[in-house]
């Protein structure tokens, strides 16, 4: 039996979904913090149009980590929120590139609100707003009952 394909959002703005995204929760993996908190996101296009530099940000043990990349479309023909995002190791001398998938499962009509999936498998929940917590969580909630992800392990952002 096959997979079925994950659906992606089509037709993303990219100039909306640039700015600062805070985590408020994800299905974790292995190379994310176990007690990292106030996660957030920043893309930014860069000066060609086509790429996005991407800036990912935790707290830890009272310490920032962080790591850039940057973010295209992993087919520039399709209007499918399928990108590629390559990222540099370790961030303090980059050595080694990664390259991993970034997909857009949802993104909600007034671009506040963000269902995407890493290349590693992680599900993570992103709002724009900190304020829209409350009111968008059970709006994230439904969207992932529907994509029959269990909250059995999925890990709340600490956020403060």
């Amino acid at each position: 039996m096959s997979k079925k394909e994950m659906k992606v959002v089509r037709n993303l703005v990219t100039e909306r979904y640039m700015g600062r995204w805070y985590e408020i929760a994800l299905f974790p993996s292995f190379f994310q913090p176990k007690n990292g908190k106030d996660t957030r996101t920043t893309y930014n296009l860069n000066s060609d149009g086509s790429t996005v530099h991407v800036l990912n940000e935790t707290w830890s043990d009272g310490k920032r980590d962080s790591i850039e990349g940057t973010a295209y479309k992993a087919n520039p023909k399709s209007d499918e929120a399928k990108l590629k995002v390559k990222f540099y190791l370790p961030p303090f001398l980059p050595l080694i590139l990664v390259t991993g998938n970034y997909w857009v499962l949802y993104v909600d009509p007034d671009y506040q609100v963000v269902n995407a999936r890493s290349g590693m498998g992680e599900t993570n929940s992103l709002l724009r707003l900190v304020e829209e917590k409350i009111r968008l969580k059970s709006e994230l909630e439904e969207n992932q009952k529907k994509r029959k992800r269990t909250r059995s392990n999925l890990m709340k952002s600490r956020n403060n």
